[in-house]
């Protein structure tokens, strides 16, 4: 069994030590956590695998602007992973589908 945490600006600024810790970086276009550059280099130290997800935001903005702007945020390297969060939104089924796969 993995040990993993899923952390945001909520949580302290320290990432807890474990099998995995996934940081929560932005959420839109406009949002990035302001715990984000201390919680991903303590990721780096305290996790065997690190990653980074995106909170997004499908009816706000395009899913290529919110992606870019994500992976600006983040500038992952290989062996890290990335992820995006996407939960019930003002689109439909179709349309939020739509845009995940954008």
């Amino acid at each position: 069994m993995l040990h993993g945490f899923d952390i945001s600006a909520y949580d302290s600024a320290t990432a807890p030590a474990a099998d995995f810790v996934i940081v929560k970086a932005t959420e839109g276009t406009s949002y990035t956590n302001a715990k984000f550059a201390a919680q991903w280099k303590s990721a780096k130290g305290g996790a065997r695998h690190r990653g980074a997800y995106h909170f997004a935001r499908p009816e706000d903005s395009s899913a290529a602007l919110q992606a870019a702007r994500f992976l600006s945020v983040v500038k992952p390297v290989p062996g890290e992973s990335v992820w995006l969060d996407l939960e019930v939104g003002d689109l439909d089924q179709v349309r939020t589908n739509a845009w995940a796969k954008a």
